[in-house]
């Protein structure tokens, strides 16, 4: 059992950015960077354990800006999401990258995902500590068939494809920072974002 002093020199609970941040970041302004236009975005805050080894939690709030498919094209969905997140102490990059790659490994858990890769790359547009990562997964879905074609005007989005063994594969990416306790990133699912465009939402969730 940890004694008294210890218990009291460890880092207090995060608090969380905002309960209002997304009232910050416009949807018209995450159009204006991805392309295409988005709806409102819903926000979601809350605390986790990031690392139970290394004594690390967050507050994090997230605005996730969701298109909907449509009847004519069911696979033309696409979420950007914006974070802010407030760590309860400061974090190094060997810690972001592993606490990203095993949030990336229980996503391909939950979505059962065969073929999971996550990579990484720093980038250095921002002026902080930033990296770059991308997602790719196969999922097989049993009793699919295979050699399926996608009906006249339905469309994938970029990075999921159809493979030939009865499921589907896809990419996504995103961009975190790193500054002390402070992390902001940008993701978008379905679909395969530039460097440059997901900076550019960087900037957004900075406003958070």
């Amino acid at each position: 059992m940890p004694s008294v002093a210890q218990a009291a020199s460890r880092p207090g609970p995060p608090k969380p950015i905002s309960f209002a941040a997304c009232t910050k970041v416009s949807p018209s302004a995450v159009s204006s960077v991805v392309g295409y236009t988005v709806p409102a975005g819903s926000e979601y805050t809350g605390t986790y354990v990031v690392s139970a080894k290394f004594n690390i939690s967050e507050a994090s709030t997230s605005c996730t800006f969701t298109v909907l498919g449509s009847a004519a094209n069911p696979f033309g969905g696409k979420t950007v999401s914006l974070d802010a997140t407030v760590f309860n102490r400061s974090v190094t990059l060997a810690e972001l990258k592993a606490a990203e790659a095993a949030e990336e490994e229980k996503l391909g858990r939950q979505e059962k995902a065969n073929h999971f890769k996550v990579s990484y790359s720093n980038y250095s547009g921002l002026g902080v500590t930033a990296i770059y990562y991308k997602l790719t997964a196969s999922i097989t879905i049993p009793g699919m068939p295979t050699g399926i074609t996608l009906p006249k005007g339905v469309t994938l989005p970029k990075g999921v494809t159809l493979p030939t063994t009865g499921g589907f594969s896809f990419a996504y990416s995103g961009i975190s920072t790193l500054n002390g306790k402070l992390s902001y990133g940008a993701s978008v699912n379905n679909d395969t974002t530039s460097e440059s465009t997901l900076a550019a939402l960087v900037g957004l969730a900075m406003k958070l």
